[in-house]
């Protein structure tokens, strides 16, 4: 039986190109794609495939805030990431928040191929083109994570999410139309963040963020 694949991008060269170039594998099928993380939870509900190949730089709700919803939907599939962005940072999010692998898109498609396979399998992939240390890391900051300020491990999943989305610039409104919730529970999600977090305003939050290597500062 083949390995069945979705794909999550919404970029026309990958979302239209990487079925083309998977088609040379007959040991792999996808079988669908979406643009965006809610077009990809919607379509989801109806397909199962065992590896979601996501891209980060999503619209609307970028694919590390999308990884927890993915997988609450689709507990067994695994999810592989994609995409331009080589930092420390974003690997070691991408894992905590439930991937498995992390390939650098202009690797050669023979280590997508490799990556496929290997998360498919229960393993961790990371994109050669990375140090080891990156990987080496993220075990060690799972076993012990002194850099990590411990309130960040109170918040609820959706206050996380309500918080990163908020640091990387989203309005209230735009946080209640991505994640389907009103204003008024951004709002006291926000709140609670604040009041976990013990800090007051939108520029503490940004600082919490850096300190927490969630945003960083060459971004801003």
């Amino acid at each position: 039986m083949a390995l069945s694949i979705f794909i999550v991008d919404d970029h026309p060269v990958i979302k239209e190109g990487l079925p083309v170039m998977l088609e040379h594998y007959p040991e792999l099928q996808v079988i669908g794609s979406a643009a965006d993380a809610h077009g990809a939870l919607a379509k989801l509900k109806y397909l199962t495939p065992d590896v979601i190949i996501l891209d980060i730089s999503l619209p609307q709700l970028s694919g590390l805030d999308a990884i927890p919803l993915l997988k609450a939907e689709l507990p067994r599939t695994q999810i592989l990431i994609f995409s331009m962005h080589e930092k420390e940072a974003y690997v070691h999010r991408a894992l905590s928040a439930g991937a498995l692998g992390y390939v650098v898109k202009g690797s050669p498609i023979t280590e997508l191929i490799d990556a496929i396979r290997t998360v498919h399998a229960g393993e961790y992939y990371l994109s050669s083109c990375m140090k080891k240390e990156v990987f080496q890391n993220y075990l060690r900051n799972r076993q012990d994570d002194p850099s990590t300020p411990s309130g960040y491990d109170l918040l609820t999943e959706r206050e996380q999410q309500v918080f990163r989305l908020l640091v990387a610039g989203s309005s209230t409104q735009q946080i209640s139309k991505s994640l389907d919730l009103s204003p008024k529970t951004i709002e006291k999600h926000r709140t609670n963040v604040c009041k976990k977090l013990g800090i007051r305003n939108l520029v503490d939050m940004v600082k919490y963020a850096v300190q927490l290597g969630i945003i960083d500062m060459d971004s801003w």
